[in-house]
């Protein structure tokens, strides 16, 4: 049995192979091979579709990177049961499909996967059977073929959930963010950010869409003042952005909620309000 907790459990200064071998064949000890443990792992790389560095730094990784190491280190020890909890809960939908792809590519092993979520439409995608639990109790269990996102959500929460969203038609207003010829360098001394163009208006949700590690979280840790970029200037409200200090970026209004909420967003042995 293995079980992929929806906080990892990983080393950030160890490699990906390190964090995989770690504890798996105790009984050799000193004596292991990390030649043919590295070939094992390439393997299992090449057979579920999970690339990712087995030489990186995991500390450098982007979240969805680190869920590929999660599972690798599982199937590393031959697991036969996964347990996934909220594994989507961090991830971009494009990495949401390709978890989806490993995961019938496990099942179609032979492997069983508990799959524990709370996004419903999720949940119907990739189960054969449903179970749902409110205060500890099982309260119905159903053939994914037989139920529907409605049914769930009235079963989880004991009651009827009309589902109605309204949203009004807004015109987009001035530019408030103005990205000129960005380029940025990752931890790796790649090129994350390339030459990129942008602006964000009043009034709008700008999308940023791409597969997790692909310059999304160095963008926006630009615009946060926590990383130099090589090239480009950045705009807010007109006025010039001073790169590589968060107090600028405080004082112009702009506020950042990273991907790893965990590791940079907050610091877990502080309470709520000296979060805050």
């Amino acid at each position: 049995v293995g079980m992929i907790h929806q906080h990892f459990t990983l080393v950030p200064s160890q490699t990906v192979l390190e964090n995989i071998i770690v504890g798996a064949d105790s009984e050799k000890g000193i004596f292991l091979n990390p030649k043919s443990a590295k070939a094992k792992l390439l393997q299992l790389q090449e057979r579920f579709g999970l690339q990712v560095d087995p030489e990186a730094k995991v500390w450098t990784l982007a979240v969805g990177e680190k869920q590929k190491v999660e599972i690798l280190k599982a199937l590393y020890r031959n697991v036969d049961i996964l347990i996934m909890d909220e594994p989507t809960a961090v991830l971009a939908p494009s990495e949401t499909i390709e978890l989806f792809k490993t995961l019938k590519s496990l099942v179609k092993e032979g492997k069983s996967v508990i799959f524990i979520s709370h996004k419903l439409n999720e949940v119907m995608e990739i189960s054969d059977r449903i179970v749902v639990l409110r205060n500890g109790e099982v309260m119905a269990e159903k053939k994914t073929s037989e139920t529907n996102t409605k049914e769930l959500a009235n079963l989880m929460v004991g009651r009827e959930i009309l589902e109605r969203i309204e949203r009004k038609k807004v015109a987009p207003g001035k530019p408030v963010i103005e990205i000129d010829n960005l380029t940025v360098i990752n931890d790796k001394g790649l090129e994350a950010v390339k030459k990129v163009n942008m602006i964000v208006r009043e009034n709008e949700i700008l999308g940023l869409a791409g597969v997790s590690g692909n310059g999304q979280r160095e963008l926006s840790e630009v615009l946060f003042g926590l990383r130099e970029p090589v090239t480009g200037s950045i705009k807010i409200n007109g006025k010039p952005l001073k790169t590589g200090s968060p107090v600028s970026a405080i004082k112009l209004g702009i506020g950042r909620v990273p991907e790893d909420r965990i590791e940079t967003g907050l610091m877990m042995d502080l309470s709520v309000e000296e979060n805050l």
